[in-house]
């Protein structure tokens, strides 16, 4: 009688200790887009963290509790289009719930030369466009120096902001295969920076970017997680 009630307070004990990821709104997003996720499952606490598999392990997101069933996560950066297929899960403290797959929409990388230039109103409308976050994020980019480069150009980059840290490090869509005669995989990478203040963060690129895609999605994060919304270095052609 005795073995059988500490069987069942071992069971309940184990049932309360649990954690359950059901699901992922959006189960469906874009490439190289910000966007919130919410993880909606069940025993979330404020140690939860959501985290997505990236190159063989997973890493954590931003991560905002909302409650017991609820999460809501922030992919300021977003992530690329391969592979397709990202799981995703909730860790709180050693423990961890069994993962949840999210899709990522394919995206065409266009190589031709003689495609068309984006017009200025285009430019400015991607460039501008700041998706709408519900989270306060710490980290922020307001200026780039220079904002657009030639393609193949050598260059150094400042970042004009608030909120860097020392170790404060850059994120931007680059190609993992640059360089080599393989198939361009388009990745967001990370890149030292030169901690100038608070409010200014220097990076020098001794490689130049392709002329596509033309607009490059530049992140900065501090060491504890912190990270700015995105702002956009253009990539202009090579002046015959």
């Amino acid at each position: 009688m005795l073995s059988s009630v500490l069987l069942a307070l071992a069971l309940q004990s184990a049932s309360a200790a649990s954690i359950a990821l059901s699901s992922i709104e959006p189960a469906s997003i874009e490439p190289y887009q910000s966007v919130v996720l919410e993880a909606v499952g069940q025993g979330f606490s404020l140690s939860c963290k959501v985290m997505i598999d990236k190159r063989g392990r997973f890493v954590p997101i931003k991560t905002e509790y909302v409650n017991a069933t609820r999460l809501r996560a922030v992919l300021a950066a977003g992530i690329g289009p391969e592979p397709a297929t990202r799981q995703i899960v909730v860790k709180c403290g050693g423990r961890r719930s069994p993962p949840v797959a999210i899709e990522v929409a394919a995206v065409s990388i266009p190589q031709d030369e003689d495609e068309e230039e984006l017009s200025s109103e285009d430019a400015c409308v991607d460039a501008d466009a700041e998706p709408e976050i519900p989270v306060t994020l710490p980290v922020a980019v307001k200026s780039l120096d220079p904002s657009s480069v030639a393609a193949g150009e050598v260059f150094t980059l400042t970042l004009m902001g608030s909120g860097f840290v020392e170790g404060v490090k850059i994120e931007i869509l680059a190609n993992l295969n640059a360089g080599t005669s393989r198939t361009p995989q388009y990745e967001i990478v990370e890149f030292e920076a030169e901690f100038a203040s608070d409010s200014v963060l220097i990076v020098d690129f001794d490689r130049g970017f392709a002329a596509s895609p033309r607009l490059r999605p530049v992140v900065a994060t501090n060491p504890d997680g912190g990270q700015s919304l995105p702002v956009y270095l253009k990539i202009t052609r090579r002046s015959p």
